[in-house]
């Protein structure tokens, strides 16, 4: 496959399941991961993977309580002054959240040191 058909066949996909995710599908999405590029090169980060409703929901709560707060938190701490990247950070935030609380079956969280 040709590197533009590769960017014309992808996706993002918001609509999932309930199926379960197996280890071995797990793995390929976590080594593909990996392959993406970095600005370092040095790919230092790690992810968690959080199965089950009820551990994603104590995971995500958190976050639900205090959204308002994180985006303006992001908001004092950006240091690019771009308004049009903040406000889409801002609109993408409630259906992040939306995604975290549906009847998804794993979440994927990146840890980015």
């Amino acid at each position: 496959m040709e590197f533009y058909e590769v960017l014309d066949r992808r996706r993002t996909y918001r609509d999932f399941s309930d199926r379960e995710v197996g280890d071995e599908v797990l793995n390929r999405i976590i080594g593909a991961a990996f392959k993406a590029p970095t600005n370092d090169h040095l790919r230092q980060f790690e992810f968690v993977v959080v199965r089950g409703r009820e551990n994603i929901a104590k995971v995500i709560a958190p976050l639900s309580k205090n959204m308002e707060m994180f985006k303006e938190l992001v908001s004092e701490v950006d240091e690019s002054g771009d308004k049009d990247k903040m406000a889409m950070f801002a609109d993408a935030l409630p259906k992040q959240q939306k995604m975290g609380q549906s009847e998804n079956p794993v979440v994927f969280i990146p840890i980015i040191p």
